[in-house]
């Protein structure tokens, strides 16, 4: 194997990811899952709904619910910096590929910048107890990194609050 197939081997392996923090911990989100990258901007408020579910967004003709990740994770919320963005994400219940993709909001601290990681060096977190959209860690040069998994970031009865129709018609076509 010359140098550019071994070169290649390796990039296959290697996904590119989104690096940002909450609090002093390091997290990480997938690339592929990104819709857009924006600065915050006003969000219109959601009645009744939970701490972390920061308002609503129109994006492209679309009415979007915004979730602050730090608000969800430490119940506390995201720090307003020059660095800190409204993230677009595919959502999907399931990694079911006939499953409408929706899009969600998340209010994201320090987004710093994107990496390629390599996916098998990410493993199960020793911790009990987490929430399962806290995903794998893996150690880095600069401190432990976790991964963010989106499709666990709301349950059903979150889903059909934020989603309504969208959510309803998921789950009766599972």
């Amino acid at each position: 194997m010359n140098r550019s197939s071994a070169r290649s081997a390796a990039q296959q392996r290697d996904a590119l990811y989104l690096l940002f923090r909450m609090g002093d911990d390091r997290y990480a989100l997938a690339a592929k899952d990104i819709v857009a990258i924006l600065p915050l901007p006003p969000l219109k408020q959601v009645a009744e709904a939970p701490h972390w579910v920061a308002g609503l967004f129109s994006y492209r003709g679309q009415v979007l619910p915004v979730l602050d990740l730090s608000a969800r994770a430490f119940a506390r919320p995201a720090e307003l910096r020059t660095s800190t963005r409204l993230v677009l994400v595919h959502y999907r219940q399931q990694q079911d590929a006939d499953e409408p993709l929706l899009t969600v909001g998340l209010i994201l601290e320090r987004v710093s910048e994107t990496r390629r990681i390599n996916d098998a060096a990410f493993s199960a977190s020793p911790m009990a107890g987490q929430p399962e959209y806290l995903g794998a860690v893996q150690p880095a040069a600069d401190g432990v990194l976790q991964k963010i998994t989106v499709e666990q970031l709301l349950d059903a009865d979150l889903r059909a609050f934020l989603l309504g129709e969208n959510a309803a018609q998921v789950r009766s076509d599972a």
